[in-house]
């Protein structure tokens, strides 16, 4: 079997990097997680995936994140778990998060998710809700940024 890797460098006048994420903003993220870290065990058990798993197929969200890019205020790709992510955003940024939603282990620990974990202000978050309707894009909303800190549950590696 052979894989490729391809990797795109391009230039923009206004990213969203890791480090615009301030006190009180909206914590959320892109599409479904939890499939891809289950299929990653199947398959280093030697099991077969389905064809359709975005762990061989992903789903580019483009078309959402070209149009929700103004109301960020910090983003990255989800490479690694939603936790260990997080660890990174509060580490950048001095902060903590305080969760609405109850995220199972399962959820917090898949990596190479391809979806994005992004926050926003809360005045923000009904345009980008109108915005992932009308592009269907499923987002979930899940904590806010707090004075403190956070450590990932997870272990440091996926591939262990």
């Amino acid at each position: 079997k052979l894989d490729i890797s391809i990797t795109i460098i391009s230039h923009t006048t206004s990213p969203i990097k890791r480090d615009g994420l301030n006190l009180g903003d909206i914590l959320g993220y892109s599409g479904d997680l939890g499939s891809v870290g289950s299929d990653l065990n199947r398959l280093l058990a030697g099991e077969k995936i389905d064809k359709t798993s975005k762990f061989i197929k992903p789903t580019l969200r483009s078309n959402f994140f070209h149009k929700v890019a103004p109301y960020l205020t910090s983003a990255m790709d989800i490479s690694d778990g939603l936790s260990k992510d997080l660890s990174r955003l509060s580490d950048i940024n001095g902060v903590g998060f305080e969760f609405f939603v109850d995220l199972d282990k399962k959820l917090l620990c898949s990596g190479e998710e391809y979806e994005v974990l992004f926050s926003c202000n809360e005045k923000d978050l009904d345009k980008i809700k109108e915005i992932a309707k009308t592009t269907s894009t499923t987002v979930t909303f899940f904590a806010k940024a707090v004075d403190g800190t956070y450590k990932s549950i997870c272990k440091e590696n996926h591939f262990e």
